[in-house]
């Protein structure tokens, strides 16, 4: 009887300790659970954390240009101008993913082709205006556009209280018929600086306005001094096709530098009219990649004498695209700069 006394208790002994065993078990496990659904962020911390990241990867200023996965923003910082219109492409925010860097660029390309329209639109509202205000006016536009490269709208960010409604009317209605071809879905911030015959700046502390009649000239090179390292891949006339093109942005910078170097001696010498003394020719060398982008350039010499006109032009050669290529290609040029006298008033 004692004997199975003590079996039964040994019995219940154990089956309690199992009992008690479990309950901590579970215990412990839901205790792991509760600190792993703590721990893991939630979807919507995680997109939260991607925008802070963004945010101060903007204020950094130092965009990964070679990360294209999941593109947020992207930045372009180029100019050109035609008859007197500069264009500054300040921002692009990108939306969609499939959107490379290079697309920015080629929606710059494309306004460019533009920019005679866009001042002949300014020119009609302001140039017989006998009132000195109106010889600059300032823009900022943005831009949508959709997958297809069409327009969706048009909006005005910054716009200067001199602008008519009529005028911005018809700066919108160019933009939106301009077709930026298959460049996915972007929205393109622009800075527009119109000028009437006029050079507007600060020297010194004292605003300056002052004529700019300078008119320059740029020469391409000839198929003669086009020097290219596999011309089997690459002819000659493919390379001056892209000249052709891309020269109303030279034309640009040296007149820009024709400009401040007239100002500069106007200011110095006290006199209205002191032709800039500047010209030269710069020999540049190319370095093209597969994709038809400049992988590598150098100024193999100039004789211009100026090394922020030279580094200007530099960059501007920096932000070509040529045909893409079955193998790199190395490309070497001369580019020169000179004052069309005759035209000079």
């Amino acid at each position: 009887m004692a004997k199975s006394f003590r079996n039964y208790l040994r019995k219940f002994a154990i089956l309690a300790t199992s009992v008690l065993w479990a309950s901590c078990s579970d215990a412990n496990k839901n205790v792991d659970k509760s600190s792993i659904v703590d721990d893991k962020p939630s979807v919507s911390s995680y997109e939260e954390q991607k925008v802070i990241d963004n945010v101060k990867e903007l204020q950094n200023e130092t965009p990964n240009s070679n990360n294209v996965s999941n593109p947020i923003y992207r930045f372009i910082h180029t100019q050109f101008s035609a008859n007197g219109v500069e264009i500054k492409v300040s921002r692009a925010v990108l939306i969609d993913d499939s959107v490379y860097n290079d697309d920015v660029e080629k929606i710059a390309d494309i306004l460019r082709e533009k920019s005679n329209a866009l001042f002949e639109t300014y020119d009609s509202f302001y140039k017989k205006d006998v009132h000195e205000q109106w010889n600059h006016l300032f823009l900022t536009v943005d831009i949508f556009i959709n997958k297809n490269g069409f327009v969706d709208k048009v909006e005005f960010d910054k716009v200067d209280n001199k602008a008519s409604k009529t005028f911005k009317k018809k700066i919108a209605e160019h933009l939106m018929q301009t077709r930026f071809k298959d460049v996915g879905k972007n929205i393109v911030s622009l800075s527009f600086d119109f000028y009437h015959d006029r050079l507007a700046g600060i020297l010194d502390g004292s605003p300056v306005m002052l004529k700019t009649k300078v008119n320059s000239a740029v020469n391409a090179p000839t198929s003669d001094e086009l020097k290219i390292s596999n011309g089997v891949i690459y002819d000659k006339a493919t390379i001056l096709k892209v000249f052709r093109q891309r020269t109303p942005g030279l034309h640009h910078i040296y007149n820009k530098h024709l400009n401040r170097n007239r100002a500069i001696s106007c200011q110095k010498n006290n006199q209205d009219d002191v032709d800039p003394d500047f010209s030269g020719t710069i020999v540049f060398q190319l370095n093209i990649d597969l994709d038809g982008s400049v992988q590598k350039i150098k100024i193999q010499s100039s004789n211009t004498g100026n090394k922020d006109f030279d580094d200007e032009i530099k960059r501007a050669l920096c932000r070509w695209y040529f045909p893409k290529l079955k193998s790199i290609e190395v490309v070497t040029f001369p580019i020169t700069f000179f004052k069309n006298v005759s035209e000079y008033k």
